[in-house]
């Protein structure tokens, strides 16, 4: 139910017996029927409304109607102030026997010796309830860690800025990629800001964060062309890698190309238009990831010693 209690406590769950529970109720109705009340008031917590089922919700309450009139209500609880303190008690069941003068002499009590026409309602019913509501219960947990699970997997290969994949990440698709077997080949395209440290002494690292996302997302719409065969990930800083999978130099160039382009293109609120500069290459046969990465950051220096805002395939 609803309780203060501490992470890493141990609880026990039990489950109550409708055959207890109603005997107790048929006890409690003859002490009450003695007392003669005027009248009565009840008060249930919603629990044990819940535990006789919504066919039944007034099933425990039903004997107390014979002996006078009673009224109430279904609440979370019953609120008990002890000694300046707020207590709430769950899965109660309150009742307040009222009489003004001297009790009258007590009526035959036939309803409470028999059940008469209250129903049982199997145990059974109730377990299964129980069970299913706890399931559901339990499915849903599962589903709120699973969702926590793929959070914490992919917040540890993305990077947290563009939304690509981190260095880490990328680096290991590319030995992924250069450990497979045939003779498919691969390029990389690597790619750099043009005088980026420019943007943030002049207009502060906010802005030039945003120049890095705009890249970013030029990359993210260029994947999506092409789902099956592109891969991006922020190499570091300003720096972007691209795997190209199943994709020869040639393609690879029209690619960074048009990206070079696209960027050219994109205009800032602050910031004056940037450019790109890119390198390119293609795997070979004896290629390692050093030898692979060296080679397309050799591109790259050779595009930002020519002139920058070029594409250079080595």
């Amino acid at each position: 139910m609803t309780s203060d209690m501490d992470v890493g406590s141990l609880v026990q769950i039990s489950y109550g017996d409708p055959s207890t529970i109603v005997e107790s109720i048929r006890e409690d109705s003859r002490r009450i029927h003695q007392f003669q009340p005027d009248i009565l008031h009840i008060f249930s917590c919603a629990a044990r409304r819940t535990f006789w089922t919504s066919k039944e919700p007034t099933y425990e309450i039903q004997p107390f109607k014979e002996i006078s009139p009673s009224c109430g209500f279904f609440s979370h609880g019953e609120f008990l102030r002890t000694k300046g303190n707020l207590n709430q008690h769950n899965v109660t069941l309150v009742i307040a026997a009222m009489r003004e003068g001297e009790k009258k002499e007590a009526s035959a009590m036939s309803v409470l010796t028999e059940r008469g026409t209250l129903s049982k309602v199997p145990l059974v019913s109730r377990l299964a309830t129980f069970i299913s509501v706890t399931s559901l219960e339990l499915e849903e947990t599962n589903q709120k860690l699973e969702y926590a699970n793929e959070k914490l997997k992919m917040a540890a290969i993305i990077d947290g800025l563009t939304g690509l994949y981190n260095r880490k990440e990328i680096q290991s698709q590319i030995e992924k990629e250069l450990a497979r077997e045939g003779t498919r080949k691969f390029s990389l395209i690597m790619l750099d800001i043009d005088n980026f440290k420019q943007v943030n002494d002049t207009y502060g690292h906010q802005e030039g964060d945003m120049v890095i996302i705009a890249l970013a997302k030029i990359l993210h719409n260029e994947e999506m062309a092409y789902t099956d065969k592109f891969s991006a990930g922020r190499w570091g800083g300003e720096e972007f890698m691209l795997l190209l999978h199943d994709t020869d130099v040639s393609a690879a160039s029209f690619i960074a190309e048009l990206i070079r382009q696209c960027f050219a293109n994109t205009s800032f609120p602050t910031v004056r238009m940037q450019t790109i500069s890119l390198g390119v290459t293609q795997t070979t046969e004896d290629d390692t990831l050093d030898s692979l990465c060296t080679r397309v950051d050799a591109a790259l220096y050779k595009a930002k010693k020519s002139g920058k805002n070029k594409v250079e395939v080595l």
